[in-house]
């Protein structure tokens, strides 16, 4: 699914230095990505994503090379194979729950919004919960209502790929468990691969492998 080789990463005045020598991602695969703050771990996974670029190295994206696509190829790519949750949700503040979840089909005129797709949105609210949410806006959400939003919004279009950034940390266990449930359950169904940092070492046990950033970050020379 994903391929990275030989790859050095750096931001700018900085002399920490992120150096992945060979990484492979499968088909279906979930990985945790874990580690302090600060060591690289959704540097590396906005890396393996496409947003940002290595100084050097190569990574391959299916049949595609990454590095060697313009922004517009990468970004077109991430709307259409990649689904993603982000740590401070990134919900748009003017459009309700269920809108900001059909959010992607706005965004991506390859994408088709029909009948189909809508009852999908209105199926992922209720299995998170949101049944009674659909013309809520996200002001009028709970961290936790936000952040299942934010889930629904990254599994509506069917991605080959899902990108989370601590996805549960808003969560009390009990919705923990339920809304890792529900991920595993659409990864299994679409044979989807799921990259996740998180700092949570309990929910390591559902992952087929864990990647410590500290194997990856150095001082840069």
């Amino acid at each position: 699914m994903i391929q990275a080789s030989d790859i050095h990463f750096h931001y700018p005045r900085t002399r920490f230095e992120l150096v992945v020598d060979s990484l492979k991602i499968e088909a279906g695969e979930k990985v945790a990505f874990v580690g302090a703050s600060g060591s690289g771990k959704t540097t590396l996974v906005s890396l393996l994503a496409g947003i940002f670029l290595p100084q050097k190295g190569k990574i391959c994206f299916l049949d595609q090379t990454l590095t060697d696509m313009t922004d517009s190829q990468r970004r077109q790519l991430r709307l259409e194979k990649m689904g993603f949750i982000f740590q401070e949700f990134e919900l748009v503040e003017y459009l309700r729950a269920l809108d900001n979840i059909l959010l992607p089909y706005q965004l991506n005129s390859s994408l088709v919004l029909d009948k189909t797709v809508r009852e999908r949105a209105h199926e992922l609210m209720k299995e998170m919960g949101l049944g009674d949410k659909t013309r809520s806006f996200p002001g009028e959400l709970s961290q936790g209502e936000k952040q299942r939003v934010a889930i629904g919004r990254a599994l509506v279009h069917e991605p080959t790929v899902l990108v989370a950034d601590e996805p549960t940390g808003n969560l009390d266990p009990v919705a923990t468990k339920d809304i890792l449930k529900l991920l595993f359950t659409y990864l299994e169904m679409q044979k989807a691969s799921l990259l996740m940092v998180t700092h949570d070492h309990s929910l390591l046990t559902y992952f087929d492998r864990v990647i410590d950033l500290q194997d990856f970050g150095r001082e840069k020379q």
